[in-house]
């Protein structure tokens, strides 16, 4: 099953995260603090052009999705930008990548959406990025269709 985002899933929403974290394995200096995104995720479900889906098998969350609808500053034209994309690794195939890939592109249609844009970005503390987790986000928006077409850059501050 897969709906949007509620108050009372929080605590399931909590340990989807955590273990995105730990696989992705993030340094701690990158995860931040659960009452600030908790704040955070609490102002995307009162937008109107951000949202969080959430999936459960058994009644365990085992996936979610943010995206936000944005539009091209030059024109009015809508698009969907998928922030987050994440399939618990134990529940993740296909199948259920794609019921969630489903859930936020429907979303984006149903706001006159004209396309949809997905970042994929992973790196470590020394700013180096991770090829492995990229790659494999990269492989499944390529396998929904979607092309390349840049490139994210990131360098620290202070060092």
């Amino acid at each position: 099953m897969i709906r949007q985002l509620t108050s009372d899933d929080f605590t399931q929403f909590k340990k989807l995260c955590e273990a995105q974290h730990k696989e992705a394995e993030l340094p701690e200096s990158n995860i931040g603090s659960w009452p600030s995104y908790l704040k955070k995720i609490k102002q995307i479900l009162i937008s109107n052009t951000d949202n969080v889906f959430v999936m459960f098998e058994d009644n365990k969350m085992i996936g979610y999705t943010i995206g936000t609808i944005n539009e091209i500053p030059w024109n009015d034209n809508r698009f969907g930008d998928i922030g987050m994309f994440f399939v618990n690794p134990e529940h993740r195939n296909k199948r259920n990548a794609d019921n969630l890939w489903n859930a936020i592109v429907d979303w984006f249609e149903q706001n006159q959406c004209r396309y949809v844009m997905a970042s994929v970005f992973l790196f470590k503390e020394n700013c180096e990025a991770d090829k492995h987790h990229i790659d494999r986000a990269s492989a499944y928006f390529q396998s929904k269709g979607m092309n390349w077409c840049g490139n994210f850059f990131v360098k620290g501050l202070n060092e």
